[in-house]
């Protein structure tokens, strides 16, 4: 299959989750230095918590879409086989008499 927007979406979400990994150790690294305290690991992981979530939404939305052509494809291949089961019943309904509801005028 070839999906390219799924694909950017997994390489997006594999990059946000990298860079807030690298961006929660700056954090860690420059709290911990400035303020000599250990209110980094606290920051570096809300900061890398957060990147985490967002990547995995990224990923996430590429596998619907990658599962969404996979189907997509299967539904073509199976109509081009196999008539649609709704127009064999508009088929059989023809031959069926039905009642009008409407009110005949007079």
């Amino acid at each position: 299959m070839n999906n390219i927007v799924g694909k950017i979406l997994k390489v997006i979400g594999i990059v946000t989750i990298i860079l807030g990994l690298i961006n929660g150790w700056v954090v860690w690294a420059l709290i911990s230095v400035e303020f000599n305290s250990s209110l980094g690991f606290s920051a570096n992981l809300v900061v890398f918590g957060s990147s985490f979530i967002s990547g995995m939404f990224f990923i996430g939305l590429s596998e619907i879409i990658f599962y969404y052509r996979a189907f997509a494809i299967k539904k073509k291949h199976l109509y081009k086989k196999k008539q649609h089961p709704f127009k064999r019943k508009k088929h059989l309904c023809k031959k069926k008499k039905y009642i009008s509801f409407r009110s005949s005028p007079g």
